[in-house]
């Protein structure tokens, strides 16, 4: 069944005319003519950490092996230079034939998959302004404000984990907006969507710095990597989160981001491990247990 989530998952994923699966958001990043930007992303920056600028002086930065994936490697940096509803699509494109040509309209329909999914609101698309976006961790009631600092490569992000990985994002995304099945989350909750934002940030930066290079070379497939290390970095977050009973008045938003950076540039395969199947599942009745619990999908 085309974008089903993860088989363990066993979760069910009904659409809308409005849904996109990630597929498709992808392919019309394809077609889009990103060219504009080519000239000014940054592709490479220098190792993080001592032992890696060591190894990288020593024998050189590691590289991506094919043509395919550093082609991949461009449109992903390209793609977080886009800003929300810029972009035309290639003349001849199967997104033109397919009459998906205006881009304000096909980023939007990615933010209303994301929203949808998440809440469980699926029979109407969400409005492009509005308040309903803080509900999933916008500032504010334009989604694009956020969206400034990495352009459409988040939203990209955002559509993969609700279409690969909704079941353990649910669990996060409930957490996150102290939803009161998880009652040990009431004061802990935080902003999922820039949360997201900061996650994609990483996978850019990880890639950048050599740190994910090696992973994507074993595996060959650039997007299904980065797109894995992603939702590994949410995951991680909110275990992180979770067991330290972090809270953003405690000022730990920011902390808690660094320390999953550090832990994701010195061990991305770790990242890429907490994607595939396991997540901390809050207590959902106070006087639990709170080391207790992986939910298994």
């Amino acid at each position: 069944e085309a974008n089903a989530v993860m088989p363990e998952q066993k979760t069910k994923v009904t659409y809308a005319d409005f849904f996109l699966g990630y597929e498709e958001a992808l392919a019309f990043f394809r077609d889009t003519d990103l060219s504009r930007h080519a000239t000014s992303v940054v592709l490479h920056t220098p190792p993080a950490g001592c032992f890696a600028a060591l190894l990288a002086r020593l024998f050189g930065s590691p590289e991506l092996a094919t043509d395919e994936m550093k082609r991949d490697r461009e449109a992903a940096m390209c793609i977080g230079k886009t800003a929300f509803g810029q972009g035309s699509v290639a003349a001849g494109s199967a997104s033109e034939s397919a009459g998906n040509t205006d881009a304000g309209w096909m980023h939007l329909r990615m933010l209303q998959t994301f929203y949808a999914q998440l809440t469980g609101d699926k029979n109407k698309a969400a409005p492009r302004i509005g308040g309903h976006w803080e509900r999933v961790g916008f500032q504010g009631q334009d989604p694009a404000t956020d969206l400034r600092d990495l352009g459409m490569f988040s939203v990209l992000q955002m559509v993969y984990i609700v279409n690969k990985h909704l079941a353990q994002v649910k669990t996060v995304f409930k957490y996150a907006s102290e939803d009161p099945s998880f009652p040990t989350s009431q004061g802990k909750g935080y902003p999922f969507s820039l949360l997201c934002i900061a996650a994609s940030k990483l996978c850019l930066t990880s890639v950048r710095n050599g740190a994910l290079i090696p992973s994507i070379n074993r595996d060959g497939d650039f997007f299904r990597v980065v797109n894995k290390f992603t939702a590994g970095v949410l995951i991680e977050f909110h275990r992180r989160w979770v067991t330290n009973g972090c809270s953003v008045t405690g000022g730990d938003f920011q902390n808690a981001i660094e320390y999953v950076s550090a832990r994701a540039t010195s061990s991305p395969d770790a990242m890429l491990k907490a994607a595939e199947g396991r997540v901390l599942q809050p207590p959902r009745e106070t006087g639990m247990d709170e080391g207790q619990g992986f939910a298994e999908f």
